[in-house]
């Protein structure tokens, strides 16, 4: 069973409280889309091995492929469900994720309750943290009068969000 209300989400008993932005863009939704998503632990321990044995910024810009890889991979799945549900006649929502747009992070343990344990190979710490570090969970909406209306960070107020500062000083 799936609501969504003013202010809260619910599926299968759980209860989420993401933000009004997320709420907003998931009220016509017909039904919700669960994911994780992950690039493996590979590539983190290939970044970490090299910033140990003294490349620092080679192994930072590992770490980057790794995180490049996950969102883009993500963006693949985001795709592939926008296909399908556009052969049934739907539409889908942007993707957000526990994190961001003032969703606590701390519901991440409610997503992954509604998943298979070890996921995709992916766990989760009692401090909502993923395992491998390279992974992305969240939800997508899916309904007949949906759109993808792009990040709307001007709407948002986490101001540690590196993409918010970024738009706020071109502002300036």
């Amino acid at each position: 069973m799936t609501s969504i209300g003013k202010t809260t989400i619910t599926i299968c008993g759980q209860i989420f409280n993401p933000s009004k932005i997320i709420t907003t863009q998931f009220e016509k939704a017909s039904t919700l889309a669960l994911f994780v998503c992950t690039a493996g632990p590979e590539i983190s321990q290939l970044s970490k091995g090299i910033s140990d044995n003294g490349d620092p910024l080679l192994g930072y810009v590992y770490d980057i492929i790794g995180s490049l890889t996950v969102e883009k991979a993500t963006d693949k799945i985001q795709k592939e469900l926008e296909i399908e549900c556009q052969k049934l006649g739907l539409k889908i929502s942007d993707r957000f994720s526990p994190g961001y747009c003032d969703w606590s992070v701390s519901e991440q343990q409610m997503l992954f309750a509604l998943m298979p344990e070890n996921f995709c190979g992916v766990s989760l710490s009692e401090s909502s943290l993923m395992s491998p570090i390279k992974s992305v969970s969240g939800i997508i909406a899916v309904g007949d009068q949906l759109e993808q209306k792009g990040y709307q960070c001007r709407w948002c107020t986490d101001k540690n969000c590196m993409y918010g500062k970024i738009k706020r000083q071109k502002k300036i």
